[in-house]
Formats: structure tokens, sequence, C-alpha cells
């Protein structure tokens, strides 16, 4: 039941009177395509020409960071992620950033304090989702249900409008909730996510899951894995469904 979330922040507008330099639209057009290339060294002339006229330029910094991250090539992203944080401290979805570089570097304990300090009082950034994924990859579901519990009293009503992070967010919640034994209520949080038309495969298996092993009616499950036959064609959560439907045949 367990699903870790990390969410990787694209800063794409940017709007600061602290930004006083104007740079052309067209290189932050230009930067795009360059970033569809996946090829450095087009990111990195794009992204120059935009940092010859803003040496600080929000947007430019954060590109670069995130192309070096899914690089892998993580001692440059978090250059650069330093550079930008320094220039602009107020930008917490940089150091949501940097968090993310150092978990992927194994620096884990300095990652987890990174997205403490990104997260801050907030319950609905990008970097408070990721603190509470990571409490529930971890099964500390206590630390997790608060901060989870507040998020989705206020995105529960995006769920209709199929916004990711509050999927994720509602998925986390409900497998949270679940780790911590309150059956009844992840139950209710994943039926809600289900009328709400989500069509996440990953919250919808773990529903099924629920269901299959905790529901009252073997119809209300089948139902559900029916629906992650028709959504999905990824193989993988195919046999894993597979087999959760045979548990349900043999179920009395």
């Amino acid at each position: 039941m367990r699903k870790l979330v990390l969410t990787l922040v694209f800063i794409l507008s940017v709007s600061h009177p602290l930004l006083a330099k104007s740079v052309d639209k067209s290189l932050y057009k230009g930067l795009s395509k360059a970033l569809a290339t996946k090829v450095e060294a087009n990111v990195v002339g794009a992204a120059s020409k935009i940092l010859s006229v803003d040496e600080d330029d929000l947007k430019a910094l954060n590109a670069l960071a995130i192309f070096y991250y899914e690089s892998g090539k993580h001692g440059l992203a978090k250059i650069i992620l330093d550079r930008a944080i320094k220039a602009h401290p107020e930008f917490t979805d940089l150091k949501n950033n940097l968090a993310l570089v150092y978990f992927a570097s194994g620096d884990k304990k300095l990652g987890l304090l990174t997205l403490k300090d990104a997260a801050g009082d907030s319950s609905l950034s990008e970097a408070a989702l990721n603190l509470s994924s990571i409490y529930v990859e971890h099964r500390d579901y206590q630390k997790a249900l608060g901060p989870l519990s507040k998020s989705f009293s206020k995105v529960k009503g995006s769920l209709k409008s199929k916004s990711k992070p509050a999927i994720a967010l509602t998925n986390n919640y409900g497998v949270a909730l679940f780790g911590a034994e309150k059956i009844k209520e992840s139950l209710e949080v994943f039926t809600y996510a289900h009328e709400a038309g989500v069509k996440d495969s990953t919250l919808l298996y773990n529903y099924a899951m629920l269901l299959t092993h905790k529901g009252k009616n073997k119809e209300d499950a089948y139902k559900v894995i029916n629906r992650l036959k028709f959504l999905t064609d990824d193989q993988k959560m195919l046999r894993k469904v597979e087999l959760l439907e045979k548990t349900l045949d043999n179920k009395k």
C-alpha cells in the first residue's frame, strides 16, 4: 500500500519586484525548446543567454538545476540551486528541489532537514507533500497524518479537476490512515476519490487492495478492479491487479 510521491517543482513564471532586469520572452521560449532536446549544450546555451541579461534569473537557474538533476549530475544541480537560493531566499520551491537533489545523491539526513525547512508551516506546498510522502514511505504514519489531514480538507474539492498534487496527497492520506489502522477513515478517503472520478492507477490499486482485504462487499472490490483493467495498460500493474483478483476470488 505504500507509495512514495516526490514532486520536482519547475517554476514556469515568476513575478517579483526584486526581479528588476527585463528578459525578452523569446529567450524563455528558446530555453523551453532547448530543454525539450535534452542536450546539455543546447540547455546551457539557452540559459546563458538569459543569465547574461540577469545573472540571477530564477527561471533560468531553476531550469538548469532541474536539467542536471534529471541528468544525474547532482553536484552541478546543487551548486546552481545554492546560487538560486542565495539570490531568491523567499522562493521555498528552490529548497524543495535542493532537498530532492540531496535525496538523489544519497544524503537523506540533509535532504530531510532541507525539506522540513522548505515546508515550514505550510500544509499545501510541494515540500509539505514530499515530506508527508517520506513519512508514509518510512511508515511513520502518525507524523504524516497531521499535515495530510489538513491538506486533504483543502484539496479534496480539486480531485474532480484531476489535480495531480491533490490526487497524490489523497493517495498518501489514504495509505497513512490504513497504516495507522484507521481502516474506516481510509476507506472513506479512497471512496471519496473514486466517486470524484479519479483515474490514477496507483490510488485505485490501493483502494482495490483495501476493499479486497478490509472491505465487507466483494462486489465493490470487483468494480474497482475492473475499472483498473480498463484504465491501465501497464503490464506490471495488470499483473498486480490479476493477483489481487485471485485473492478476491478465493475470499469467502
